[in-house]
């Protein structure tokens, strides 16, 4: 009498190997469109969200800081970081406005130069569209409290090139 196996049954049964193909074929077919379909939604939820977000000039942005108060907003400045600072700014307006990274939202920032911050510590600027939260409400923020606002960062849409103190 022969030895009968499951995995000789399996292997010598053409229709268990083909509802074995199928179904890889099916489950396959069924992740990339899942994959597909979940990178089109975050897309589209970016896109859907940014373009809710006002955008504000800096200068208005300071202008009216009573009117900003805890609001959402798209800035466009000049971002000045170093050893103990970083803010932003503009040259047509007289204020600084300390500013924070809280969170990095991956469905909105763009691919950020490596390093961020300046390998050594005299520091620079870049320009920057920031988007984030403006407190308006006038304090003592940042380094030894010496700027009147502050915004924190939630998501960065452009950057600019770093150039150092060092640099015209």
């Amino acid at each position: 009498m022969k030895e009968v196996t499951i995995r000789n049954m399996l292997s010598h049964s053409p229709q268990f190997s083909n509802r074995i193909r199928v179904g890889s074929l099916i489950g396959l077919v069924i992740l990339i469109l899942g994959g597909i379909f979940l990178v089109l939604q975050r897309i589209l939820t970016a896109k859907r969200t940014n373009n809710t977000i006002p955008t504000v000039a800096y200068c208005d942005l300071i202008g009216d800081p009573k009117r900003y108060d805890q609001a959402t907003v798209r800035v466009s400045a000049t971002h000045v970081v170093g050893f103990e600072w970083s803010y932003l700014m503009d040259n047509d307006c007289p204020e600084e406005t300390w500013t924070i990274l809280v969170s990095e939202d991956p469905t909105c920032s763009v691919d950020l130069p490596t390093p961020i911050l300046p390998l050594d510590w005299r520091g620079g600027t870049r320009n920057v569209t920031v988007v984030g939260r403006f407190n308006g409400e006038r304090g003592g923020y940042g380094h030894l409290g010496q700027y009147p606002y502050k915004f924190d960062v939630i998501c960065i849409e452009e950057v600019g090139r770093f150039t150092p103190w060092d640099q015209p």
